[in-house]
């Protein structure tokens, strides 16, 4: 994956969760609709606020992702979070159309 991430870049966080025991942020640094997760010690936070749609998820038993918070597909579909990870059309799609939607909503 070439992703175009800048040590100065500011970027939009569509999800928060802990993996293999490292806290990771699900970010599109290329801005493509082509999402990932990158480890959260990488980087700074600006804005705390949660969007107030995000749901969680949590299970300390799981075996590599012990908790997720996102948005609510994210979190309830085992699906469409595999489908990001490999980079299915269909989840990439639906991804653009939720970050679409919510440009949207933080326009207002």
């Amino acid at each position: 994956m070439d992703s175009g991430l800048s040590f100065d870049g500011e970027y939009e966080v569509y999800g928060i969760g802990t993996c293999g025991g490292v806290n990771k942020i699900f970010i599109d640094p290329d801005d493509n609709c082509r999402p990932f997760w990158f480890p959260l010690n990488d980087f700074d936070i600006i804005d705390p606020r949660v969007p107030g749609d995000w749901e969680i998820f949590a299970d300390a038993s799981a075996a590599v992702w012990t908790m997720v918070m996102a948005y609510p597909l994210l979190t309830r579909s085992v699906e469409h979070f595999d489908g990001l990870l490999l980079r299915e059309e269909k989840d990439m799609e639906i991804f653009a159309a939720i970050k679409r939607s919510h440009a949207a909503t933080s326009r207002e």
